[in-house]
Formats: structure tokens, sequence, C-alpha cells
């Protein structure tokens, strides 16, 4: 979104290329860390656009507090989860070809005794 908002060149693979489970990969910690550096980025395109990207700050640090608040009651796993959708069938073919792609890299690098 920054890069679209500021004229950013920017490319759309067209096959997933990373892929994880976030419910298990999450965390407060990362979480609340996530918001806070997420903040410190929009923070540089403040002068530009200081509304909308003040608006924005606001809600990313706004965040912090409602994780904070829910995890000793369980709520942050709900929330995580509310976050997260499982992958369509055409999404985990993509993931498959990618993985594939990546093992025979590997492959022909580790094989080929490039390293």
């Amino acid at each position: 979104m920054r890069r679209i908002l500021f004229n950013k060149k920017y490319v759309i693979l067209p096959y997933v290329g990373y892929c994880y489970r976030e419910l298990e990969s999450a965390s407060l910690r990362k979480t609340v860390a996530g918001y806070y550096y997420n903040t410190r980025g929009l923070a540089k395109f403040f002068r530009a656009r200081p509304v909308p990207i003040g608006w924005r700050m606001i809600l990313e640090i706004a965040k912090i507090p409602v994780f904070a608040l829910t995890y000793p009651f369980g709520l942050f796993r709900a929330l995580i989860k509310s976050r997260s959708r499982t992958p369509s069938q055409a999404e985990r073919e993509d993931f498959s070809k990618a993985k594939a792609a990546v093992q025979a890299v590997y492959d022909r690098i580790v094989a080929g005794g490039v390293l």
C-alpha cells in the first residue's frame, strides 16, 4: 500500500513465494514489535501525507494495548486466527510449484559443487 501511495515500483509475483502458519508462529512479543516497526516505517512518510499517515500510525499504536490486554485471557490466539484463512487449492498448488523450484535450484547448487 505504501508503495502504491508513493509511486514506488513493485512486482507482483504470479505464484506464492513464501508461506507460513501464522497461528503457530505468532507471539505477543513479535506482534507488538511488528506494530512498533510498522509505525516507525510509516513515520518516514508522515511529512508527505500527515493526515492519512498520522491516522494509520495511531491505528497501529492502538493495536498494541488491545493485543496486550487480550493475551492473558487467551483472546490473542482468537484475534490472530481471525486474520488467517485456509489457502485455496490454487494457492496450495502455487506453493508446491514454488517449493519445487526452490528445491531444484538448491539441488543444482549442492549437487553441482557450487557451495
